[in-house]
């Protein structure tokens, strides 16, 4: 009942059409089934943002990002695709504070395996380092 159509998530995962419009689409069929309105799971939301990133606009992408972060704060590709879009746009001030943001986040968040927080930390800390302002 959760999920989307197949030709919708072919569609997503393929870049096919207006993300957006795609899922709303998609989304608007579950919630007439389940009975009330459904919001797009973080794993959509990720597939429109790369759809914007891949295909345009930019400022879509951005937005979308910006969404997913409001939505799901702890996902941290959130603000990895947030900054992607901010550097597209050659606006390096907000994709250091995004960058920034995922590393405030990261220590918010309880991690069954310290390795696995270490390794994002470090991943951010180095995408942040790349970033010339």
């Amino acid at each position: 009942m959760w999920e989307i159509d197949r030709a919708a998530a072919d569609g997503l995962l393929g870049h096919l059409g207006d993300p957006r419009r795609v899922l709303d689409a998609a989304l608007a069929v579950v919630s007439a089934r389940a009975g009330f309105r459904v919001d797009p799971s973080s794993k959509c939301m990720t597939e429109i943002v790369r759809g914007y990133l891949a295909r345009g606009p930019v400022d879509s992408a951005v937005a979308g990002a910006r969404r997913m972060i409001a939505a799901c704060p702890e996902d941290l590709l959130g603000y990895a695709l947030l900054a992607d879009g901010l550097l597209a746009r050659r606006d390096n001030v907000a994709a250091r504070r995004a960058f920034t943001d995922a590393l405030s986040m990261l220590d918010k968040l309880e991690w069954f395996d310290e390795t696995q927080r270490e390794r994002q930390r470090v991943h951010f800390r180095e995408a942040l380092a790349g970033i010339v302002v």
